[in-house]
């Protein structure tokens, strides 16, 4: 929740709307956060680190399109 919130507070000073994408903070911002969060008690390497940002990447890309085709979700972002 805390990148999250970094990240809109950014979005709005730059001028993007709710609503509006912003790549690749919209994919990545909560997972930053966690790592952040986690790490005094995370041993990640760089090679982890990369891995966690490239699969959440295209993760919450596949997810986010299937939701929306869904109806799930109004916006693909």
């Amino acid at each position: 929740m805390t990148g999250d919130a970094v990240k809109s507070f950014f979005k709005r000073r730059i001028g993007i709307g709710p609503g509006g994408r912003w790549i690749p903070a919209d994919q990545l911002d909560f997972i930053i956060g966690a790592m952040v969060l986690g790490l005094p008690w995370l041993a990640l390497t760089a090679l982890d680190v990369m891995l966690v940002l490239g699969f959440t990447f295209v993760a919450h890309i596949i997810v986010n399109h299937a939701a929306f085709r869904l109806r799930i979700r109004d916006t693909k972002w």
